[in-house]
């Protein structure tokens, strides 16, 4: 996916998802404090790639070409790195998140600002 392709799905997702993170719901900041440019947002793979990739699971038909991106703080996404979401919400936030989680994800892929995005 080329550069701009990458940051139109980014600003569209930042703003279909508030301005927050999809994990933790926090309104993204930086490390000084300031809410973050909607450029500037961590983009993060649902499906790690690397699990993708281990599994040699095809891009072609597959649900991630669209749908595998999410935007999320910086703090979560470093915190999430390559683990899968379902496995580190459980880990980090406990059993009722996950399905929380899995709801804001779901509302993202059927909201029209959502299915814009992508």
């Amino acid at each position: 996916m080329d550069r701009e392709k990458r940051r139109e799905i980014r600003q569209r997702l930042y703003k279909s998802q508030s301005g927050r993170c999809i994990y933790c719901q926090d309104k993204m900041f930086n490390f000084k404090g300031q809410q973050i440019h909607p450029k500037r947002a961590t983009i993060d793979h649902v499906v790690p790639t690397i699990k993708l990739e281990k599994k040699k699971v095809s891009w072609v038909g597959f649900f991630g070409l669209k749908f595998n991106f999410v935007v999320c703080c910086q703090q979560c996404n470093r915190s999430k790195s390559g683990q899968p979401w379902q496995e580190w919400v459980l880990e980090k936030f406990g059993d009722e998140e996950v399905s929380k989680v899995l709801t804001r994800f779901c509302e993202l892929v059927i909201s029209e600002e959502g299915r814009e995005a992508w």
